[in-house]
Formats: structure tokens, C-alpha cells, sequence
């Protein structure tokens, strides 16, 4: 999702204002599941399972009051249901509550939810029906509805955006990202001279007096409550189609609901008719869209990013980058699904990255290698904090959709893991097999390691440590010396966080001889090392990352030097054995006072002792990297760890 703030910054040829943006299942065993703990909802609503929602309400473009009711389908667990609870803010003035069509008296707590006891526990695996009426006032000021005028077109609009725990602000619902409804129906009644957007196929219009009618949208996709959407205005319908070659002639809806003026499609309509050539694209590179029996399109509202509602992303503009973006979310966040929002880099940094496929593939190279260098220089605002959310974190919204972290070095991960495949066969195909294979599910960004490595046969966790649960980046400074038919290559790198000494990714240099250049790949183990290549045609100069694939400072260069040293550091301690399991042994390899932390990934002290020379019992520790810190009065060594 893209949602504006404050910031505008010149994009290739035109200047535009975005933002520092807020966008914005089961399969959780991985190496790292303890820095994932999944934010859970009430535990009574953990006890059943969301299959349907319902949305049948009425609202106007001119305010954010909402009534009706939210039906929903659910089935209980392994074990008999005793109280219902569902969550829906505090200020929305609930009518009544029935179960199976049966009235219940509920309360609706200061904590937003209501809850139902039940005289007669329902059964465990048995399906049930809850239908909630309520009415939200018009005063009532919080996210997830809005309504404005959109100040360019003197249009108002009223739509929502729940991302990421707004949706109970306007309909009933389990905010669990790991509980996504089976489909979903929402049914809006709105004046006769409106429109209103949502999720699905509109399936009818039907009058229902008092000149007012009832838009009837219904989808039977898996679907995130977050997901779900309404966007009411005077729109006038423009729509296309696109034809993916997988699809053998046959085609997709694109339908736009745009503001009812002819001055708004003539502006507006280059951008959206780009909407066919990208799910064109992301069909072959992804997968085909993944709800192609429906639809996707547009809802225009006063936004300034978009919102990546399902099969209908409500936006403020239809650029192409933004197009591109919103439209990559249907697979990277709406058919796969961020398990938790610690790991929304599955949701955004794709999304972000699907931006420069875009002008790779339908614009061209140069202003896709721009758009990049672009991308690094907002990356390199943060140097420190780790595209990863830590737990602690996990509430702070701005955190979660930080623009440098979640979003501009998200999207270079996804870069640098092509480039360490070299190979956009293996790439490619990594892509499509997670698509498939979390389809209408949920997925951490280990998930996306697995997958990476399975398909390509490389190693990445070294690669996740450093760049996913780490922080920061490197700058290199390298220098080359060739005597006769040996080439030397120092490689120097300093981190931005000493959280992450050091980045094991590999590094091209680029060889120019005057007949042809020939390019060599390296994979630095430590912070200072010499890599000895033979070379026996004359060197004129060697570049480093000449692509710019890396994120890296903006002060690394490679330098010629004839006379090449490096300088080992020699530790005052020993640790071992490194990967651990049951236990850690440190030995003193000096006299001087130490202190020692061993820190883990999301920065807590795991451990400190003054003793230089101990066995530390660590069966207890989660598996995981771990960082070891090392102050002495006149240096500080860190080094890395990891627990199997």
C-alpha cells in the first residue's frame, strides 16, 4: 500500500508527493519461529473459524455512518464453544446479536468486543452462523472509514482502509491474519446517483426504493479481513481487459469506478489502461492472477498512495509505479499473506520490487536501474533496524510500513536474492512454486528462504541473518593488485550496525583488459580478507558492482595497490563451538578485564558475565542467531553466533 504523508521527492521526470507510507498457515516451523510470535486475538476466538462474512450495510458519501449487520459463518475447533467473542470498536452501537437465528444477550466491552455466552456450548467441529446489527455514528473519529472530498474533482468519497487492525472500526469481524474467510459477499445500499466499489463480481444492482439501490458484490476467494473494502462516490465505470498468454484467449476484468468526469478518464486513462500489460506480466513472472475468475480494478478516492484492497485497489492515482505496486500485492500479500505483520516484507517488499519489474519489462532497463538507485538511497536513511519487525515492535504502524526498512530495503532483498541466484530461471520459478504452493494462505519470510534455497541450491541463511533479521548495510572498500599471473583482491567492509559485523553476500568485479572485460564473483567470510584469482591478461581496471546490485555505502570504491596488506584481527577470546547447541564455552586469550553480552537478534542481552573462562548451559535458548559482544578498555569485538 502506498499512503501519503509528508515527503515528495523527484521521480525520474515528475515530481510527486507520496509518503513515509503506512500501507499500507499453519506452515510456521522454521529455524527462526521464536522471533515470529504471532499477536494473537481474545482466546476465546481462537477457538473457531472465520469461513464466511456477510457485509450487508448502508452508508453515503457523505459521512463515515454505517448500518446494517455483518453476517458470519464459522466453525468451532477441537473443543466446544462456551462464549462467542468477535471484535467491533467500542463507539458502534450494537443492536442485537443472534446465533444460529436464535437473539443473545451480549456485552460490548471498553476493549471493542462482544461477547455472547452460551447457555448451550456448541459442539466442537460443528459449523455456526453469528449475525451482529449495529450502527456506526457518523461522530465516531477513527481509522478504517473515511469520508472526504477530493479537493482536484470536488468529488466526495467515503472508503475504507483497514490495514492493519482498523477493520473493526465498521464491520464485526476475527482480526486474526491467520484466519482468512473461505469468501465474502458485501452488499451495499447507497443513493440511486452513486456507485459503490468492493471485493469480487458485482452480481447485481437491485432497487430497493426510496431511491436507493443495493450493490451486490460477491467473492469466493480466500480472504483477510483487512482485505475487505467499500468505496461510495458519484463514479462513472470504465472498463478493460487483460489477455495473460496462460489464459489461451480467454481474459480478465478490469473494472474502474473513476470520479463521473470526462476531464478525470482523460487524465487518468494511460495509467490504468497500463493495467492490462501488468497482469500480463506478473502472470508470466508470479503466476496467473490469482483471481482471474473474478476481477481486478480500481476505486478512486482521496488518498495520496493506494490501498491494495482485494481484486479492487482504492487509490488517489494512477501512476504507473503505483499501479504496479498495488497490483503486485493481489499475489504478494493477498494470495500470500504476511503470517504476522513482524513479516510484512512478504506483503510489501515484494510489491515494492514488482515496481521494478515493471519498468524493467515494460518500460526499459535504464529507467528500472534508476528507479533502483532510487530505492538504495531511501534504504540507506536507516542504518540500523532490520526489514524484519521486532516483537516489540509489532504495534507501531509506522514501524511496521517504514518507508526505508519495510519497503526501499525490503525491495533490495528481493533484488540481491536474484542477483546471488544469477539466474532469473531459478528466480522465477521461486517465485511461482511459493505462489502456489502458500496459495490463499499465510507465509513468514523464512518460508521465503526455504523456497529459495530448495529451488536454487543455494544456502541462504546466512544471507537472512544478515540481511533480513540484521540491520544496517556495508560499505566496501576494496584494492586490487596483479603480479603476473596472479590477481589479488582486498575486500574491506565496514557495517552501519554493529549488530551486523559483517555480510557474506557475493560481490562482482568487473575485470577490463582492453580486449574484453570478464567478470569474477566473491563471497567475503570476514570484515578484511584477499582473494587470490589467476589472471594472466593485463588488468586496466576492475569495477565493483558495476550493475549496483548491492545495497551498499555510498563510499565504497575499489582502488588499484600494488602493495597489498591486510591486518588480521588477533581476538582476545575463544568461543565454541559455533553453530551450538547444548552449550557454549569461552576462553580468555587475555589478561585484560572483559565484559562479555551475547545478544540475540532482536537486541535483547541473553547473557552477560565479567568471567572470561566459562561453560554457559544454553539448552534452554531458542534456536537463532546470536551476536557476541566483547569490551575490553581499548577495543570492542563482535562476532556472530548461531544456535541449531
Amino acid at each position: 500500500m502506498y499512503k501519503q504523508l509528508l515527503i515528495a521527492f523527484a521521480f525520474f521526470t515528475y515530481t510527486t508527493t507520496i509518503a513515509q507510507h503506512k500501507c499500507h498457515f499453519e506452515h510456521l516451523k522454521c529455524s527462526h519461529n521464536h522471533l515470529t510470535p504471532k499477536v494473537k486475538p481474545n482466546e476465546d476466538m481462537e477457538k473457531y473459524d472465520v469461513k464466511f462474512y456477510f457485509l450487508d450495510i448502508e452508508a453515503t458519501n457523505q459521512s463515515t455512518a454505517i448500518s446494517g449487520n455483518t453476517t458470519i459463518m464459522a466453525t468451532v475447533g477441537s473443543e466446544s464453544l462456551a462464549k462467542f467473542v468477535v471484535e467491533l470498536h467500542k463507539g458502534i452501537s450494537v443492536d442485537s446479536v443472534l446465533i444460529n437465528s436464535i437473539n443473545h444477550n451480549f456485552t460490548h466491552s471498553t476493549s471493542n468486543l462482544i461477547s455472547v455466552d452460551l447457555n448451550n456450548p456448541i459442539s466442537a467441529n460443528t459449523n455456526f452462523t453469528v449475525q451482529v446489527f449495529y450502527k456506526r455514528p457518523s461522530t465516531l473519529n477513527t481509522d478504517g472509514v473515511f469520508s472526504k472530498i477530493d479537493k482536484n474533482w470536488n468529488k466526495r468519497v467515503t472508503y475504507t482502509l483497514s490495514e492493519t487492525w482498523h477493520a473493526a472500526n465498521w464491520f464485526a469481524c476475527k482480526q486474526d491474519l491467520l484466519d482468512k474467510a473461505d469468501s465474502v459477499y458485501v452488499f451495499i445500499t447507497v443513493d440511486e446517483n452513486l456507485k459503490a466499489g468492493s471485493n469480487g463480481l458485482l452480481t447485481a444492482i437491485t432497487n430497493v426504493g426510496e431511491n436507493k439501490h443495493r450493490y451486490e458484490w460477491k467473492s469466493y476467494y480466500p480472504i483477510d479481513f483487512y482485505l475487505i473494502s467499500i468505496a461510495i462516490a458519484d463514479y462513472t465505470e470504465y472498463n478493460i481487459y487483460s489477455k495473460p498468454k496462460v489464459l489461451n484467449g480467454d481474459s480478465i476484468l478490469i473494472q474502474n469506478y473513476l470520479y463521473n468526469n470526462y476531464y478525470d478518464l482523460s487524465g487518468q486513462k494511460e495509467g490504468i489502461d497500463a493495467t492490462a500489460d501488468l497482469i500480463s506480466l506478473f502472470s508470466d513472472k508470479y503466476s496467473l492472477y490469482p483471481f482471474w475468475k473474478e476481477k481486478y480494478g480500481h476505486s478512486y478516492a482521496p488518498l495520496g498512495g493506494a490501498m491494495e484492497h482485494q481484486t479492487m485497489t482504492t487509490t488517489g492515482s494512477h501512476e504507473f509505479y503505483i499501479i504496479a505496486h498495488e497490483l503486485g500485492h493481489q499475489w504478494f500479500g493477498n494470495n500470500v499473506t504476511c503470517a504476522n505483520w513482524q513479516d510484512i516484507w512478504i506483503n510489501e517488499g515484494f510489491a515494492s520490487y514488482s515496481e521494478y519489474l515493471a519498468y524493467e519489462f515494460i518500460l526499459d532497463k535504464a529507467k528500472a536501474d534508476k528507479w533502483l538507485n532510487n530505492a538504495q538511497n531511501y534504504a540507506r536513511e536507516s542504518k540500523s533496524g532490520s526489514v524484519y519487525v521486532p516483537f516489540n515492535e509489532v504495534h507501531d504502524e509506522d514501524r511496521i510500513f517504514s518507508w526505508s526498512l519495510t519497503y526501499r530495503k525490503g525491495l533490495c532483498l528481493v533484488h540481491m536474492i536474484r542477483k546471488e541466484m544469477n539466474n532469473d530461471e531459478l528466480f522465477f520459478k521461486t517465485l511461482q512454486d511459493f505462489q502456489l504452493h502458500f496459495k490463499d494462505s499465510n507465509a513468514i519470510g523464512d518460508d521465503f528462504r526455504e523456497f529459495a534455497t530448495n529451488t536454487s541450491g543455494i544456502d541462504f541463511t546466512n544471507f537472512f541473518n544478515e540481511w533480513y533479521y540484521g540491520e544496517g548495510y556495508p560499505t566496501y572498500i576494496a584494492e586490487w593488485q596483479q603480479e603476473n599471473s596472479e590477481l589479488k583482491i582486498k575486500i574491506k567492509q565496514m557495517t552501519t550496525a554493529s549488530s551486523t559485523p559483517f555480510f557474506t553476500n557475493t560481490i562482482d568485479f568487473t575485470i577490463k583488459t582492453g580486449a574484453k572485460d570478464s567478470t569474477i564473483r566473491l563471497k567475503p567470510t570476514k570484515e578484511e580478507e584477499i582473494f587470490t584469482i589467476d589472471f594472466s591478461e593485463t588488468i586496466t581496471k576492475i569495477e565493483m558492482d558495476k550493475a549496483n546490485d548491492i545495497l551498499k555505502g555510498l563510499n565504497s570504491k575499489i582502488e588499484h595497490n600494488p602493495n597489498l596488506t591486510i591486518n588480521e584481527k588477533i581476538s582476545s577470546f575463544k568461543c565454541y563451538p559455533n553453530p551450538f547447541n547444548a552449550e557454549l564455552i569461552f576462553v580468555s586469550t587475555t589478561e585484560k578485564e572483559q565484559n562479555i553480552q551475547i545478544i540475540d537478534i532482536s537486541g535483547r542481552v541473553q547473557y552477560e558475565t565479567n568471567n572470561t573462562s566459562k561453560k554457559i548451559d544454553t539448552k534452554a535458548w531458542s534456536n537463532g542467531t546470536y551476536i557476541v559482544k566483547v569490551q575490553t578498555q581499548d577495543r570492542t569485538e563482535i562476532y556472530k553466533l548461531v544456535k541449531n
